[in-house]
Order: structure tokens, then C-alpha cells, then sequence
């Protein structure tokens, strides 16, 4: 994500906690470091943002644009047409954790991005199967060696139950390969 904009801010505090008011409305005046450079969200708010938008830059945009990256923008709009989406009974606590919405939406368009960037057909597809599809192009090399497995069950054979290596092996080797696979798609994000 290159870029969040400051001032979307002005479109959700009617509707969130004075806490959380207070910490958006120093988030919407501050978004230069002293040296005149944007400021990261993370710098600026640390903790704030768990994900993506930790790494944003702080710029203006212009209003209805809450975050943009290379191609793509996120406007207040597409954030309310994700809140029209779910249950009414989620509304109240939703509009309390905006921030985490508009963060699975960044994720979601970035991880697109990515997918096309890799080479994964995304014309036509639903942003969900392409996201699972870039996973599985980013994992699909990971392999789990007969002797991670074999090393995996001599160190807890207490775990085994006394199950014998031939009994155990397919579980093991599938769960180390999730393992390398999870290991794969962090290091790719």
C-alpha cells in the first residue's frame, strides 16, 4: 500500500467510541514527519494497524479516497458497500474497528495486484479464488523431505502414542508441509 489517505477519518467518527474517536482525529491532522517526508502509519500511530496499512504512507488524498496503491484506490464508498454487505446485528461493533475493515480491503486488493503481478489468471474470477490461487502458486514448491518426517517423529514419539512411523507418517508429512507452506506464503508477503 503506498499511500492512506488522512482525511477519510472525517467520514466515520460520528459513529465510533470516544477512544477511538480521539486516536482518528490525531490520526487525520498528523502525516509528515519532521523532516517534511509522509510519515508511516506506524511511526505516526504505532500499533494501531496490525497489518498492511502499518507500512502506508500518511499523504492527502482527496476525500472519498481512504487508501490507494499502484492502480488501485479505496474510496469511502467501496467501505460502506462492505458494511451494507453484512449482518445488521455486526453494525455497531463494526463501526467501532473501522480501521481493521478498511485493512481487509487493502489486503485483499493488494493480494490481487500481487496475483496478477505473479502471472495468475484473474479475469473473471472471484478476488477470493484468486487470492487462493496465489497461494498456491506462492507454495506450490514447498516439500517436506523423508527425513524432516522421520526427525519430526523420533523427537515425539511420547506424542505418537506408540503409533508406529509407517501408522503416522502421512500426518506428519502433512502437517509439516502446511507448516512450509505457511512459512513460504509469509516470507512472500
Amino acid at each position: 500500500m503506498k499511500r492512506m489517505n488522512r482525511e477519510w477519518i472525517k467520514h466515520i467518527t460520528a459513529s465510533l467510541s470516544l477512544a477511538a474517536f480521539f486516536l482518528i482525529c490525531v490520526f487525520a491532522f498528523v502525516g509528515c514527519s519532521d523532516d517534511g517526508k509522509s510519515a508511516l502509519v506506524e511511526e505516526t500511530y504505532p500499533g494501531l494497524s496490525l497489518g498492511m496499512l502499518k507500512n502506508a504512507k500518511l499523504t492527502k488524498m482527496k476525500p472519498e479516497t481512504l487508501a490507494e496503491t499502484a492502480g488501485a484506490q479505496i474510496t469511502n464508498a467501496q467501505l460502506q458497500s462492505m458494511i451494507g454487505e453484512l449482518p445488521p446485528e455486526f453494525l455497531p461493533q463494526l463501526k467501532k474497528n473501522l480501521i481493521f475493515l478498511l485493512e481487509q480491503r487493502v489486503a485483499k486488493t493488494v493480494l490481487v495486484q500481487e496475483a496478477k503481478s505473479a502471472g495468475v489468471p484473474t479475469e473473471g474470477t472471484a478476488d477470493e479464488d484468486v487470492i487462493q490461487a496465489l497461494a498456491l502458486h506462492v507454495t506450490k514448491s514447498a516439500t517436506v523431505p523423508e527425513e524432516d518426517i522421520k526427525k519430526f517423529f523420533d523427537a515425539n514419539q511420547a506424542m505418537m502414542g506408540g503409533a508406529p512411523y509407517e501408522e503416522v507418517k502421512e500426518p506428519i508429512q502433512a502437517m509439516l508441509l502446511q507448516e512450509k507452506q505457511q512459512e513460504a506464503l509469509n516470507a512472500y508477503l
